[in-house]
């Protein structure tokens, strides 16, 4: 029988880690329930969150600092999409209903009505149209 070669690793210098080197994760604090959805804009540069307390948060990444409150809904919202050019929020409620936001002014826009039962998640289309959402009891 051949001998059997060993496997050798091959060992790679570690860098040092600095603490320059180490960006600290932040923490958004505002909602005073529980969140449940985030999104972000394609930049990179906001991001809008949803909870359970009803209201959604629009919030400024770069300074980590809170740019306004969304509220309208009179239950938990469970999800939150964004229009492709960061304009628009669209949120999904346990209180049945769909509403579209615009981000700069803050304003609800419309408010989509009809849903049976409480809706668990929203997703938007490029072009910025809904998608049918999905359905909970």
């Amino acid at each position: 029988m051949p001998a059997k070669k060993k496997a050798t690793k091959k060992r790679t210098a570690k860098k040092k880690v600095t603490s320059k080197a180490i960006k600290r994760p932040r923490t958004l604090e505002g909602h005073s329930g529980a969140v449940v959805a985030v999104a972000l804009t394609g930049d990179g540069r906001r991001a809008v969150s949803a909870s359970d307390d009803g209201t959604l948060k629009v919030w400024d990444l770069g300074i980590g600092a809170e740019l306004g409150t969304l509220a309208g809904h009179s239950r938990p919202v469970w999800s939150v999409a964004l229009t492709g050019d960061g304009q628009r929020a669209v949120s999904a409620s346990e209180d049945g209903t769909l509403k579209v936001w615009d981000l700069e002014s803050g304003a609800e826009l419309r408010t989509l009505k009809g849903h049976r039962y409480w809706i668990r998640s929203v997703a938007v289309t490029e072009d910025g149209r809904p998608r049918p959402p999905t359905m909970g009891r």
